[in-house]
């Protein structure tokens, strides 16, 4: 399943656009591990731009194949990467090829920040991306060239690209540059206003289509319409077709769902042609599991019909695409706002100044930035008050519902309790195992202070970087000796190695050698939520050479181990 896919197009600007792969359209089997923000393959030499979209909820935000740039090292041009917000994604993004072949135009852009490096001694402008929440890496360059050249530096008198050192952790870590209209401008509308205007005009435009939404969605009433459904007979079929016709194509999931359940209100021909008028139920995973698991089964024909609404986006799905669109625009001026006022130095009472900003305008997620900010500043009732808010005052637009408990859990304990709770470090445990979230930093953080237990960066703040977060007082776990903490501990005099586990890596390559040199394993590891686990072949007792490298930083460690049956 592909956002959008462009293979052979060139001189193109995709721009602010939403790639939201989480909902449940898109987990049809067997193609949940294929869902794809962004597909680009051969754009060619051209100067073409991917700005200012936001990917959540992907398998992939973006994968760049194969030939996206020219060859030349003086001149550069190709595809570039610019102030996309990444955030919850399995993958970042992916630039690699097909073909095992030295070609220096097959990658992207070989500098990918907003002014190209021309002076050997300066670095280019950041390319402004955020990166927030990938389960594995943030991005992967694995170009024709075997290096990384989505931000170069130039050192020496070095004039190729490709062969320069690479400042890769400017455009990876969101603190290393500042996030503002200069940096990222949006290029949609001709005028700017102030940044209050501009946030205001964004939210009546969602909460306009928002309205619309609601009005059309089930009638206005989606509890009661379900309700009606519950209540008819066979008598009432025709009556019921017609009325869910009508709708169409605004059935919410919830109401097809129960259409689907009631086999004794409609024919299957009558369930066929309501689902095939809301295009949406092609898409649903939930809908094609309780088709599957009717009595009466639709003949596949009937699927066929049904199925046909993947290619369709109804006036529903539009209106869906409307409400994204603004929300992410004054999200967006939301979150520059709020970087602005946390590194204004001039700004005593932050607190106040991201309350004003934000006013009526907030969405969870700045909630929850405002909870952690209160109580990293000891107002803990302003905390709590805050957190108790939440549900009274807001939709979960845009955050899982377990997320939204496993947050509440988590403050819970982190503001009432001294010590956790009897039994209570099981459930922290499967909330530090999810996907990277404000949840999952809340809860290694309470087991790390609380418990005992070290993970490598319990961060209760993620938009702070590690220098910051222990000027805050954020818990920051650094192995005394080894810059990868490895388990088994290499350095125990016996060692049975069936697996590797290392921590704090993000993308790394593992080595193990025999006393004479020999290469014996060599693997290359993405890490899981900064956790990577390695099965390694059983090994016969010996002496052998254990070599970690960083293949971001081209740093590497080595250690002897002394393995025995």
């Amino acid at each position: 399943h592909y956002g959008l896919y462009l293979d052979y197009s060139t001189d193109f600007w995709v721009e602010e656009n939403v790639f939201d792969m989480s909902w449940d359209s898109l987990t049809t089997p067997p193609f949940y591990n294929y869902r794809v923000g962004l597909f680009v393959k051969d754009s060619g030499t051209d100067q073409n731009m991917i700005y200012g979209n936001d990917f959540t909820g992907c398998r992939d935000a973006m994968i760049l194949y194969d030939h996206n740039r020219n060859n030349n090292p003086l001149s550069p041009t190709g595809l570039k990467i610019e102030c996309n917000e990444m955030t919850d994604n399995e993958y970042g993004f992916d630039a690699y090829m097909t073909l095992d072949s030295l070609n220096a135009a097959w990658g992207i852009h070989p500098s990918q920040g907003v002014a190209p490096v021309i002076n050997p001694q300066q670095n280019g402008t950041s390319a402004g991306n955020y990166f927030e929440g990938q389960d594995n890496y943030d991005v992967r360059n694995d170009d024709s060239l075997g290096v990384f050249t989505y931000h170069w530096r130039q050192l020496g008198d070095s004039d190729t690209p490709g062969n320069t050192a690479i400042d890769f952790e400017d455009n990876v870590s969101p603190e290393s540059f500042d996030i503002n209209e200069n940096t990222c401008p949006t290029n949609v509308f001709e005028t700017r206003n102030s940044s209050l205007a501009q946030i205001e005009s964004e939210f009546s435009e969602m909460q306009n289509y928002r309205d619309q939404y609601e009005t059309l969605i089930d009638g206005g009433n989606t509890d009661a319409l379900i309700q009606d459904l519950d209540q008819a007979s066979s008598a009432d079929e025709n009556a019921t077709f017609q009325m869910m016709m009508e709708l169409s194509p605004y059935l919410s999931q919830e109401v097809m769902l129960a259409l689907i359940q009631r086999e004794d209100l409609l024919s299957t021909n009558h369930l066929t042609l309501i689902l095939t008028a809301n295009t949406s139920s092609a898409k649903s995973m939930a809908i094609r599991l309780a088709l599957d698991a009717r009595e009466a089964q639709l003949s596949d024909d009937q699927r066929s019909m049904i199925d046909q609404g993947r290619l369709l986006i109804s006036e529903k799905e539009q209106l869906e695409s409307r409400i994204a669109y603004h929300h992410r625009r004054y999200k967006g001026i939301l979150d520059r706002e709020r970087v602005k006022i946390m590194e204004d130095t001039s700004i005593t009472d932050k607190g106040r100044a991201l309350e004003e900003i934000m006013g009526d305008y907030e969405n969870v997620g700045h909630r929850y930035f405002r909870i952690e900010f209160s109580i990293r500043s000891g107002h803990l009732e302003e905390a709590r008050a805050l957190l108790d808010s939440i549900s009274s005052d807001f939709e979960l637009l845009g955050t899982e519902p377990q997320e939204y408990q496993d947050y509440r859990y988590c403050f819970g304990l982190l503001i009432d309790e001294e010590e956790v709770p009897e039994g209570a470090t099981d459930i922290l445990m499967q909330i530090a195992e999810r996907s990277a979230s404000r949840a999952s930093g809340l809860a290694q953080s309470i087991l790390h202070t609380s418990a005992d237990m070290h993970f490598v960066e319990p961060v209760v703040l993620p938009h702070l970087g590690d220098e910051e977060a222990i000027e805050e007082g954020v818990n920051i776990e650094n192995p005394a000796v080894l810059k990868y903490s490895i388990s088994p501990n290499p350095a125990s005099e016996k060692l049975n190695l069936k697996s590797i586990v290392i921590h704090d890596s993000k993308n790394i390559s593992l080595e193990v050698r025999d006393t004479s040199g020999k290469l014996l394993i060599e693997q290359k590891v993405l890490g899981y939520n900064g956790i990577s686990s390695i099965e390694v072949p059983v090994l016969s007792s010996g002496i052998y050479l254990l070599i970690i490298r960083d293949l971001n930083s081209f740093e590497s460690e080595s250690h002897w181990i002394n393995i025995q049956e």
